[in-house]
């Protein structure tokens, strides 16, 4: 019985450390919430210039449209989490009106992208793209 009590203490311990929260740099979402909208961009935007090789030029016309990509998105899951506390489920024009703004803020980007980065450039970026949000539920909605 001691045995078996030993065996289920260790097992909840391994299953409770398991389940840890994770701190320090671990994953992309590190602290994104305590930056602000201009270092959010900064740090896209070198991102970017290390996997496409931007110029200059293009990583400032990048940083400045990644500062409103940011901005506006963050207005969005602002009023998405004010109507997500008010209990009140969206009618159906209100989600179409939603996901219709989401997805032309989408294209207005993609138009932007193919504005500033060559063609070889931007095949690359829309492959990456796409292989980052290729598994999630609603491929039709890229974020």
């Amino acid at each position: 019985m001691k045995n078996v009590m030993i065996a289920l203490l260790l097992l909840c311990s391994f299953s409770l450390a398991a389940q840890g929260k994770h701190r320090g740099f671990h994953g992309k979402k590190m602290a994104q919430t305590n930056l602000s909208v201009e270092q959010q961009a900064i740090l896209q935007s070198k991102r970017m210039t290390l996997l496409l090789d931007l110029s200059s030029d293009q990583r400032q016309h990048l940083e400045r449209i990644l500062i409103d990509q940011i901005g506006s998105k963050k207005e969005m899951q602002a009023r998405r989490k004010v109507m997500r506390d008010s209990a009140v489920a969206p009618d159906p024009e209100q989600r179409f009106e939603y996901l219709n703004a989401l997805l032309e803020e989408q294209i207005a980007f993609q138009n932007q992208m193919k504005g500033i980065l060559s063609e070889e450039q931007y095949g690359i970026w829309k492959k990456a793209n796409l292989a980052k949000h290729r598994g999630k539920r609603h491929p039709a909605v890229i974020r």
